[in-house]
């Protein structure tokens, strides 16, 4: 079940991340950095670093850059440490 929600939330995490690039080429509406974070925590990690590769978007920002494997990193070691 694990498995099917971390599929889930990275297919949703980076179809997010497409729809803001494509939002920031049509100069529309865009989705918020925290927005786009929250995705990132709720374990749309690989999802999103895959859509800032194949969009070329959030490459600048080294908030997105070093935040999204830092958060990662902090959870891995949080779900870590909680099965141990």
């Amino acid at each position: 079940m694990f498995i099917f929600y971390l599929i889930s939330i990275n297919i949703l995490t980076f179809i997010i991340f497409g729809f803001d690039k494509l939002q920031a080429i049509r100069n529309s509406r865009r989705i918020s950095e925290n927005n786009l974070f929250i995705f990132v925590i709720l374990g749309g990690h690989i999802g999103a670093i895959l859509a800032m590769i194949i969009f070329n978007h959030k490459i600048r920002k080294s908030k997105f850059v070093w935040g999204i494997p830092i958060l990662f990193l902090l959870e891995f070691l949080l779900v870590k440490f909680y099965m141990n």
